[in-house]
């Protein structure tokens, strides 16, 4: 919980996303998909995301913090999932911010992330 609390806005919005992908039975995405979701995470919240090879920063960055298993390689692709329980992360999350409750609450914004 205190490592949540410590992590930069766009690397929690990056484990929002994956709560709410594992909320919608996506429980690994593949880097496009993650890259995706969470940017319609920080358009629906008013944010701007990070460009694309920003993000891939993000989301090593939480993978080597243990927050985020990736698998696969550079010419196969990588797949995305939590490394820890959904509700977990999720209740982690939610102790920390406002934004990140306000964002994991919004059960509207799951199927529409779906649909990606």
């Amino acid at each position: 919980k205190r490592l949540l609390g410590a992590l930069p806005t766009h690397q929690a919005l990056v484990l929002c996303a994956l709560v709410l992908a594992a909320r919608d039975d996506k429980h690994q995405l593949p880097h496009a998909a993650l890259l995706s979701w969470y940017a319609r995470v920080c358009r629906k919240n008013n944010l701007d995301p990070l460009p694309a090879g920003q993000f891939t920063h993000l989301a090593d960055a939480l993978t080597d913090l243990g927050a985020v298993r990736t698998s696969g390689s550079v010419k196969k692709g990588f797949v995305y999932g939590l490394l820890t329980n959904v509700d977990a992360t999720a209740d982690a999350l939610e102790e920390q911010q406002d934004l990140y409750r306000h964002v994991l609450a919004d059960r509207m914004r799951t199927s529409a992330l779906s649909t990606l």
